[in-house]
């Protein structure tokens, strides 16, 4: 039972990460290491993910619920998307060392599957070699 459950985890899991863009070249093998190292995090109800100008240490992806992404700016908060499962977020930050751009916060209980920035380059080597074999899909981000 415990080994069904685990093979069912897995799948999940890979069925997950198939489906973030930023992680689509990498091989079948890259994609496993990846998703062994991933952790499961849950977010109650309005509870803040990421705060926009903290600094990014993780990527996440979201595995249930929906989060909203807000911008602060001189004029308020400003909701500018939303994120359902499958989508992810806190690549930029990850990728260029810049401070989150934008405030993520669970709407209702949310999980994620999440890689620290220390994990990701422990298991795959420089971000920046792994982001040479697409650099238009990694430009694409960066102009977000």
């Amino acid at each position: 039972m415990v080994m069904g459950m685990a093979v069912q985890k897995r799948s999940e899991r890979s069925h997950h990460l198939k489906g973030v863009k930023l992680l689509q070249t990498l091989t079948q093998q890259e994609r496993e290491t990846v998703m062994d190292v991933m952790e499961e995090e849950k977010f109650k109800t309005g509870a803040t993910i990421i705060k926009q100008g903290d600094p990014g240490e993780k990527f996440y992806v979201v595995t249930s619920g929906e989060c909203v992404v807000t911008i602060d700016s001189e004029e308020g908060s400003k909701e500018v998307g939303k994120i359902a499962v499958g989508g992810y977020f806190g690549e930029i930050a990850l990728l260029t060392n810049q401070a989150r751009l934008a405030t993520v916060a669970a709407v209702g209980d949310v999980s994620v599957m999440c890689i620290s920035r220390k994990a990701f380059v422990r298991v795959m080597g420089p971000l920046k070699e792994l982001l040479s074999r697409n650099m238009e899909l990694h430009d694409s981000f960066i102009k977000m």
